[in-house]
């Protein structure tokens, strides 16, 4: 992957887990989001995921009580 990629990849992760776990745990982040426990792990790791998983986790850290449609 691009370096620049990486740097913003890791970079999100780290704020997904810093907001994420100030009020849930990865598993109810995923049920909320619809998807893994393991993607939410990999998205906080940097790994590169499906882009929808990404923006709608970015949304509902930034909004818990906005519904999400997926």
């Amino acid at each position: 992957m691009h370096k620049d990629t990486d740097i913003l990849l890791i970079s999100i992760g780290k704020l997904v887990k810093s907001v994420r776990s100030e009020t849930m745990d990865q598993t109810e982040l995923g049920k909320r989001v619809g998807v893994s426990r393991t993607t939410i792990s990999s998205i906080e790791r940097g790994i590169g995921v499906n882009s929808k998983a990404l923006f709608l986790s970015l949304i509902h850290i930034s909004e818990p009580t906005r519904p999400l449609y997926i």
